[in-house]
């Protein structure tokens, strides 16, 4: 049984640790959450052992060997950073960072830290838009390259433009894009 820790309180944590309970291959131990209520209402509902306000303190002192990422998407990049330093394996939500050079970082402190996995959580394989994308490149004599776009309504961004500062757009959470 895995041991797992999860960033996020959001519906998609909860959808994440119902999975992984059907699996049955996981125990939710450890909730971070900026929110100590929050934190304790994922814990006791999933019957967590511990809870953490503090990232720091959650790496550092949290009983897990895996953790979701389920954060705002500009906390991905340091939060993995965090997890890879702590030698935590990795599974974060899409889109797992801002940039080809943020995932370059990623990957090379993965290749200092041998036996630690990264995954993103995405489902886009399974999906039929995908499989028909897939069945027509097949039809194709030669490929020379592809740009595939993919947009979608965040339900949030009506608060944004009433001018709210919902969860995953607050400017605080601004980073500047690393470059390598």
């Amino acid at each position: 049984m895995l041991k797992l820790g999860v960033i996020g309180t959001n519906w998609i944590t909860e959808q994440f640790i119902q999975a992984t309970k059907i699996t049955g291959k996981y125990q939710l131990n450890t909730v971070y959450s900026r929110s100590k209520n929050k934190a304790q209402t994922i814990a006791n509902k999933y019957h967590a052992k511990e809870i953490f306000t503090n990232l720091e303190s959650f790496f550092s002192k949290g009983d897990f060997e895996i953790v979701c990422i389920a954060s705002p998407n500009s906390l991905h990049f340091k939060q993995a950073k965090s997890a890879i330093a702590a030698g935590k394996h990795i599974i974060v939500e899409k889109p797992a960072f801002s940039s080809p050079s943020e995932m370059l970082v990623i990957n090379n402190l993965l290749l200092k830290n041998t036996g630690l996995f990264f995954f993103e959580a995405a489902r886009r394989i399974y999906e039929p838009n995908f499989k028909a994308v897939q069945a027509a490149v097949t039809q194709l004599d030669k490929l020379q390259g592809v740009t595939l776009t993919y947009m979608k309504y965040s339900t949030r961004y009506d608060q944004v433009l009433a001018g709210g500062e919902p969860n995953i757009f607050p400017l605080s959470f601004l980073v500047v894009p690393y470059r390598i």
